[in-house]
């Protein structure tokens, strides 16, 4: 009998692995890794609005499609993520309404320590958001390339896990060429699962930059029902400090509030060689 080495056939699974550990339905993301061989897919859609003064140029309301993240698991400690901010859909004082791309985002988290009876999990996560959005006419984006880097903690329990994240941010300033604001960020997550299908969380996340406007805190709660192959998240945001001003992004945690929807699914990539 010949055997042939290469040849491999793929085969997809599909499993339960629940949509709030991953930005954006929480932003406070698990140190865990989603492990060799894993994907993760999930697509949504979420509505911001916010009190200003009639402008022009500074939009009231967002509306969010088709936000999207594909997650990769690349090892059993490393994973490689693609979140997409969506269409926008944003309106102006005016009723004046203005399309624009999202921003796309690319990041690598990398666990250092698995989570163990005795000691939480420890990850760091570095990202990079790409100048996909526009800052005039709308005010949408940065036209910049912005850094980003985050230490995470977690530690689950019988039902109930805690998360904490640190971060740091270089930010491009749209406004003038070669200017930026170094922005510090912290978040504190608490996860509870309800029943053996539902999950719910509350979550505080602040930042502080030098520039203006780079102050916020604001606190996010959702609800997560896993059925037999989809999780479905409703989530939601309340600002609880600092002003309705971006320094250089709309709506970058500056919406007097925000809910969003969004449903997700693991797939499982399995290879087996061929005789």
């Amino acid at each position: 009998m010949s055997r042939t080495p290469f040849v491999m056939t793929v085969m997809f699974t599909w499993s339960i692995n629940s949509a709030m550990s991953q930005d954006p339905v929480i932003v406070t993301e698990s140190a865990s890794t989603l492990g060799k061989g894993k994907m993760e897919m999930g697509a949504g859609v979420e509505y911001l609005t916010r009190s200003v003064d009639p402008s022009e140029d500074i939009p009231s309301s967002l509306f969010r499609i088709l936000v999207g993240s594909i997650r990769g698991g690349v090892s059993e400690n490393v994973n490689f993520d693609l979140v997409w901010k969506g269409g926008l859909v944003a309106e102006y004082g005016s009723r004046k309404t203005m399309l624009e791309w999202g921003d796309l985002s690319v990041w690598t988290k990398i666990n250092f320590f698995e989570e163990t009876p005795y000691r939480p999990g420890l990850s760091f996560r570095t990202g990079i958001k790409l100048p996909n959005t526009r800052y005039s006419p709308g005010r949408l984006g940065n036209n910049q390339m912005d850094y980003h880097s985050q230490l995470l903690v977690s530690r689950g329990f019988d039902g109930y896990a805690i998360r904490w994240m640190a971060g740091f941010s270089i930010v491009g300033d749209p406004r003038t060429a070669g200017s930026q604001d170094d922005v510090f960020s912290f978040a504190l997550a608490s996860l509870l699962e309800v029943t053996e299908h539902m999950e719910t969380f509350v979550e505080l996340y602040g930042r502080k930059g030098y520039q203006d406007h780079g102050e916020k805190l604001v606190g996010r709660g959702g609800l997560t029902y896993s059925s037999s192959s989809w999780n479905w998240s409703v989530y939601g945001l309340v600002r609880l400090a600092g002003d309705h001003r971006d320094f250089a992004g709309a709506f970058e945690f500056s919406e007097r509030w925000s809910v969003g929807f969004f449903a997700s699914r693991e797939i499982t990539v399995t290879q087996i060689d061929a005789d």
